[in-house]
């Protein structure tokens, strides 16, 4: 427990350190005395050593304790007792006919300062030593100007019911509970300047020490005038300051009291109002704000409101925000601020997110085809994009998913929002929670300074963009889930839940149902993802959308300098390719064979190289794509490669009479037709002579490939 001590706190355990620890202490050198009695041992220190700096030299002063136990009666010049509530227990110590003077008792304002600069509404409680001592002192605190407190009384022998993380004693700390963390001393309560008034007379001492004790008093008023000039002075400099920062910001201020009469007015407020500063002070909003918006005029509310105002031809966004005190309205501050400024600002804010790259790369017009299954998912999508819940899209590699998340943000009413994505493969499984719920300062070796807000918190009022979700563990799959449930993170190495206001989708190109069969994916996550399912088609089942998304890439390549033109044989090949890496494996090929068609013409032994080094294309899919023949074009290579086994040459009319041999009926016209076929797609190499027909090395593996795929 940290216990805060007053100056003077700190004054009276030094003189406490003269006194006798337990039992009576005084010094009996002087004929006259006076005996203090207190309820404890702390307060009795502090009031002996009061009277002692007073009537120093003059009379003796000693003090009992009741908690310390004192032994028979108790008589002396003048007993002072420290308070009404220990009256009667102090009356069995003195004998009748004793001087007996109940003393009156005051804080010192000294020891307050403290108290004035803690927040509306603190609670704490008030310890002394006994109860009704601890009331005693709280209706001092309120009486001195302490009601800002929410404070409660405890002792010893009446405990509070409520437990808070501060208490406030008079000079006894050493009664606050173990569980209070913080502790505000504000010293023991003196006697009063009447009390000692009477005990001087009671001496006899008071023509003597009247000039002294009156000195006393004065310096210890003029102490406080000084430092309430102080404060004074401070408070100004606050006046100060509070106007020079209603100066500086854009938006017009106005304060009123619980009457609505204005009291403040800054010259944004007189600027967007079209009021004169000099006589708005004491009149009321309603005054000028004729035909306000709903609920702004509600000067004894306690609640805040806000709504749309035009005034002088300006539309503004007005705000009401009541002034409390002690849970009670006591006046308003209204805001102001022109519509016109606010879009501004949000143009600002998002250009902020675009170069944070928290924005949608893509729109919508970036989503290219035309073919009955593209158009049905883009039409989905937009549907979608109405909503504000989660959305699942499934689909092949490179079919389009971030694509379509892109388009969904931005056509949704979050567009202005920040677009967030996470790409679960990309980033390692030990920093992905950090990157996704943020981390407070010390959570872990490395942690930044202050902490780093997670993307979920970059994403707030926007979208977040879960790829990849398929690759999620099982602890980050019940973390997201978590999220989705209560709207709510925790950083790592946090103890607070922050609230985000984040639209969520996900993507995935694996089947999510047989990772759920096989204990791999959460089934309540995935349901949780799924409310709003979008699947992107692959390219082979929109291939008529192959020419314009060929056409759309070149096009950004001849920007970049490349002319390439694809032959009509090559543009057959393309067609047909099954595309398993779909829009992205077209938009590589593209990209490939603008760098390798040095005469910017890409023919079919150029598409059926590329796609077999991007694809590995199987000899039923190459040879499919050359001839609708491909039993010839199958045996012709077959019978190539046989010849340069025995290394002999091969012809036209060495196929021919083969061919008959074989009983296969080969017209001349056709094989030359599969001949060309087989040349052009770089299956075979011709050359004059003896040389004939040979196999290239693309036509070996095709026919490895035949061979393999037989034998299976």
């Amino acid at each position: 427990m940290v216990v805060l001590e007053s100056d003077h706190q700190a004054s009276v355990r030094r003189c406490g350190r003269a006194i006798q620890p337990t039992g009576p202490v005084g010094d009996d050198e002087l004929v006259k005395g006076v005996t203090v009695i207190a309820k404890g041992r702390n307060t009795c220190r502090a009031l002996v050593g009061q009277l002692r700096g007073i009537l120093e030299g003059k009379a003796r002063v000693r003090g009992l304790y009741l908690d310390g136990g004192i032994d028979g009666p108790v008589s002396d010049d003048v007993v002072v007792v420290s308070s009404r509530i220990i009256a009667t227990d102090a009356r069995k110590y003195t004998p009748e006919g004793c001087r007996t003077i109940v003393a009156r008792r005051c804080l010192d304002y000294n020891n307050l300062k403290t108290l004035f600069d803690l927040p509306n509404e603190t609670d704490a409680i008030l310890v002394n030593d006994a109860y009704a001592a601890a009331i005693e002192t709280i209706d001092l605190l309120k009486e001195s100007g302490i009601g800002h407190l929410n404070l409660t009384p405890h002792a010893p022998d009446h405990p509070s019911p409520v437990r808070t993380t501060l208490a406030i004693t008079a000079g006894e700390p050493h009664l606050v509970p173990d569980y209070v963390k913080e502790c505000i001393d504000i010293g023991v309560r003196l006697i009063d300047i009447t009390s000692i008034v009477e005990i001087l007379i009671a001496l006899d001492l008071l023509d003597a020490e009247a000039n002294v004790v009156s000195a006393r008093q004065m310096r210890y008023i003029v102490g406080l005038l000084r430092e309430t000039r102080v404060q004074a002075l401070h408070a100004g400099n606050v006046k100060n300051q509070l106007e020079a920062i209603l100066e500086s910001v854009d938006e017009g201020i106005i304060g009123t009291d619980i009457d609505g009469k204005i009291m403040t007015c800054n010259r944004a407020a007189a600027r967007l109002l079209g009021i004169d500063l000099k006589d708005v002070l004491g009149k009321k909003t309603g005054d000028l704000l004729p035909g306000s918006a709903p609920g702004l005029e509600a000067d004894r509310d306690a609640s805040r409101s806000s709504g749309l105002i035009s005034v002088n031809e300006k539309d503004l966004v007005a705000t009401r925000a009541p002034i409390m005190r002690e849970r009670q309205p006591v006046g308003a501050v209204f805001t102001f601020r022109d519509i016109t400024e606010i879009r501004r600002l949000e143009s600002q804010l998002y250009s902020k997110l675009v170069k944070q790259g928290y924005t949608s790369k893509y729109s919508a017009d970036d989503i290219i085809g035309t073919s009955p299954a593209m158009r049905g998912a883009i039409e989905l999508a937009t549907r979608i994009a109405r909503g504000n819940s989660t959305v699942l899209i499934c689909g092949e590699s490179g079919s389009g998913k971030e694509l379509f998340a892109h388009a969904i943000h931005g056509l949704s009413d979050r567009r202005r929002g920040p677009f967030v994505p996470v790409n679960f493969v990309a980033l390692p499984e030990t920093l992905l929670e950090s990157e996704l719920f943020g981390y407070e300062e010390g959570a872990f070796t490395g942690a930044r300074r202050g902490g780093k807000p997670g993307l979920f918190e970059e994403a707030h009022g926007g979208t977040i963009f879960l790829d990849e979700i398929g690759d999620a563990s099982a602890a980050l799959q019940a973390k997201i889930l978590r999220v989705l449930e209560e709207k709510r993170i925790r950083r790592v190495g946090g103890t607070k839940s922050i609230s985000v206001d984040v639209r969520v989708m996900a993507a995935t190109n694996k089947d999510l149902r047989s990772l759920i069969r096989a204990g791999l994916f959460r089934e309540d996550l995935f349901y949780r993802l799924a409310v709003l399912p979008l699947k992107t088609p692959p390219l082979r089942e929109r291939r008529q959308d192959i020419p314009l998304l060929i056409e759309v890439f070149l096009g950004r390549l001849h920007a970049s300098g490349s002319r390439l033109k694809i032959s009509p044989e090559a543009m057959r090949l393309l067609m047909e390719h099954r595309w398993p890496g779909n829009v992205r494996e077209l938009q590589n090929v593209m990209e490939y064979l603008s760098n390798v068609c040095l005469d910017g013409v890409a023919k079919p032994q150029d598409i059926m190289t590329v796609l077999n080094l991007s694809s590995g294309l199987r000899a039923p899919a190459i040879l499919g794509l050359l001839s609708a023949d491909r039993d010839l074009a199958l045996w012709v290579l077959s019978e190539a490669q046989r010849a340069a086994e025995r290394g002999s040459g091969l012809g036209r009319r060495t196929l021919i009479a083969a061919a008959r041999a074989h009983g296969r009926a080969v017209s001349e016209g056709a094989l030359r037709r599969c001949l060309s076929y087989l040349r052009t797609a770089g299956l075979i190499e011709v050359s004059r002579g003896r040389g004939g027909i040979r196999v290239s090395e693309l036509g070996a593996s095709v026919l490895g490939d035949k061979a393999a795929s037989r034998s299976q």
